[in-house]
């Protein structure tokens, strides 16, 4: 679901755990209100996602059900999920992974600043990556660190 998809009435579901309703065409432009209160074009990109460290993920998008009571109680039961995000597989600081013969380290270099380390070599690869969240490394963020730096997509995880 892209944010042009949001009507009037939607219910957000933030990953803080914060449900907001959609109001598009205020006086004060698109908003959304009720745990939290934001500008819509502040708060989430076109894919929902936080535009910053102030807001939160959209992790759901609810339409309520029923008559006009319930659509404005964030919390009631009477509504239906017509989006859901789904899990996103993160890495941490630390984690080791395997490429052929090759055993890469990520680390942290810098706040917001995440590189590979090639173990056998003791050396990092090329320059690091800008991330979002330094204690919960994204699989977008892994692969733009090893296609900048080793130019292919995919770590497979060490077992073990």
């Amino acid at each position: 679901m892209k944010k042009s998809d949001l009507k009037t009435g939607m219910i957000l579901e933030l990953a803080s755990g914060e449900r907001a309703m959609v109001y598009l065409g205020t006086e004060t432009g698109d908003v959304v209100s009720g745990d939290t209160w934001y500008p819509l074009h502040e708060g989430v990109d076109e894919d929902l996602k936080a535009t910053s460290d102030t807001y939160s993920d959209v992790v759901k998008v609810l339409q309520p059900l029923g008559d006009i009571g319930y659509k404005y109680d964030l919390h009631s039961i009477n509504h239906k999920v017509v989006w859901e995000r789904p899990e996103e597989i993160t890495y941490r600081v630390g984690q080791r992974f395997t490429r052929g013969g090759q055993e890469l380290l990520l680390c942290m270099v810098d706040n917001y600043k995440g590189a590979l380390i090639d173990m056998c070599a003791g050396c990092r690869l090329l320059n690091p990556v800008t991330i979002q969240n330094p204690l919960c490394v994204t699989q977008g963020e892994l692969d733009k660190m090893y296609i900048k730096n080793v130019g292919e997509i995919k770590l497979k995880e060490t077992e073990g």
